[in-house]
């Protein structure tokens, strides 16, 4: 008999040749989905390390306006690590002029008090340095703060924390 393609010898060896072909590329494509896999996973416990997949929760306070500038604070306690606290202070200078923050005051303002309230009652302070910087009509300039809580203490649940400015003898406070 005349075969035009191939002989049923020569296709069983080829079949039997392909099936043996496809078992290693289905231990390699098993590889791969699992190297994706891990991947994927580490590049999660990366950025929820990090803080960014989990950015925390944030608590922010109304604006307070004095003179050309209208102040307002938020605080943010990581998700990973609930014993770091970070402030910011955002002062927006809202005159149509470049107006200089902090401003020139008696006493001056070079500083703002932060304030983390822990669960147990305990109080823990540091000091914010306000630094003189130029703002430009509307711009808004962000003063971050950091405060730790001890070990195995967290924050309250209510009254978290402030931020105590003094400007011009009148004490600006900001609860979170």
């Amino acid at each position: 008999m005349k075969y035009h393609y191939k002989s049923p010898a020569d296709f069983r060896a080829e079949r039997e040749e392909r099936a043996a072909s496809n078992r290693n590329s289905k231990n390699r494509s098993t590889r791969v989905i699992l190297l994706d896999v891990a991947l994927l996973f580490v590049l999660f416990a990366i950025l929820a390390y990090a803080g960014l997949l989990f950015p925390g929760q944030q608590y922010s306070q109304a604006a307070v306006q004095r003179g050309a500038f209208e102040i307002t604070a938020s605080l943010n306690v990581q998700f990973m690590t609930p014993r770091d606290a970070v402030f910011y202070l955002h002062v927006k200078n809202v005159h149509p002029v470049s107006e200089t923050f902090p401003p020139e005051l008696t006493p001056p303002l070079n500083e703002a008090r932060l304030e983390l309230r822990a669960d147990n009652g305990g109080l823990y302070s540091g000091v914010l340095p306000l630094t003189a910087r130029r703002l430009a009509a509307g711009e808004t300039a962000l003063i971050r703060g950091e405060l730790q809580l001890p070990e195995g203490v967290r924050l309250a649940k209510e009254k978290r924390g402030a931020i105590e400015l003094v400007w011009a003898g009148d004490l600006i406070r900001l609860e979170f």
